[in-house]
């Protein structure tokens, strides 16, 4: 069973991959994305040991690069939406506050078979899509 969690360096981001480490250790991270908190999120790839991992952070795409297993897919802004159209996983929690998670939520959509959707935010403006 795959996973992607959006936001893995915020709050329920963070317990989600606690929650899944500890209870549920068949369910396998397949992306975790993050917004800046570089050191945070470098821990976390090195612990959880996701397939592929995206940071909205351009200008740290070198430095992570050389503080990550050479294994893991990094994306960058251009192919995070290529990759989650291209792979299915069985859940997706989207824990992005705010209205920057609706930038994920059409393609996460295509190929998730759950979505665990934390921001009323989502809802409010494209529930109807996510209705379908």
């Amino acid at each position: 069973m795959f996973i992607n969690i959006f936001g893995s360096t915020g709050t329920i981001g963070s317990k989600s991959l606690k929650i899944i480490s500890k209870y549920f250790p068949e369910l396998k991270i397949d992306l975790i994305t993050a917004n800046n908190n570089f050191k945070k999120f470098v821990l976390q790839i090195n612990k959880y040991k996701p397939k592929a991992v995206y940071l909205n952070n351009d200008s740290q795409f070198k430095s992570l690069k050389n503080n990550i297993s050479k294994k893991i897919l990094i994306l960058n802004n251009l192919n995070v939406h290529d990759y989650l159209l291209n792979t299915k996983t069985d859940l997706t929690i989207l824990a992005i506050s705010g209205i920057h998670a609706l930038d994920y939520v059409n393609s996460i959509s295509k190929n998730t078979s759950n979505l665990g959707l934390v921001n009323k935010e989502s809802i409010v403006s494209s529930g109807h899509l996510l209705n379908r």
